[in-house]
């Protein structure tokens, strides 16, 4: 039973803290639904995942997971998944959302053009989403140079650099 716990812990995508209290509701799940359940639960963790990552893509709104005893608990496990229909409709657009407009947009992982989408956020906001877009938020662990030289070798390659210094 450790070695299936220790597996759901560690493919559990949440905060890894009261792992005592998951350990203890785990153990109940298993004792109401036998083992077979622990492919379900690994299955259900998989798809919940790529759900939200599309979601966050497609810029809906993704609460935090929550925490292992709780998704344990509630039987999270069984929730439905909504339908991609949508979400892959605004993915697969290439066209700006805003108005008439029949620029294209960004990138994937936007739905307006340069142009809409500065005019619908703030400079922080702007800032803030450049870098979740490009995958350059200073990560755990990572000092703040070794973070500055990972920006300023992303500016360079993406030719960002020669504009803000020309500015």
């Amino acid at each position: 039973m450790t070695e299936l716990f220790d597996e759901f812990w560690n493919k559990y995508p949440a905060s890894k803290s009261s792992k005592g209290a998951a350990r203890k509701a785990f153990e109940k799940v298993i004792e109401r639904h036998g083992k077979e359940i622990f492919k379900t639960l690994l299955l259900a963790i998989q798809a919940q995942a790529i759900y939200r990552e599309e979601a966050r893509l497609a810029g809906e709104f993704i609460p935090q997971w929550k925490m292992p005893s709780t998704w344990l608990n509630q039987e999270c496990w069984d929730d439905e998944i909504p339908s991609h229909g949508k979400l892959k409709e605004k993915l697969n657009s290439k066209i700006c959302s805003y108005g008439d407009c029949d620029q294209p947009v960004m990138g994937l992982k936007f739905d307006t053009c340069d142009k809409h989408y500065a005019d619908k956020h703030s400079d922080f906001e702007l800032n803030i989403n450049y870098l979740k877009a490009n995958n350059l938020y200073k990560t755990h662990g990572e000092t703040a140079r070794d973070w500055c030289n990972r920006c300023r070798n992303h500016l360079e390659k993406s030719g960002q650099l020669k504009k803000l210094l020309s500015v």
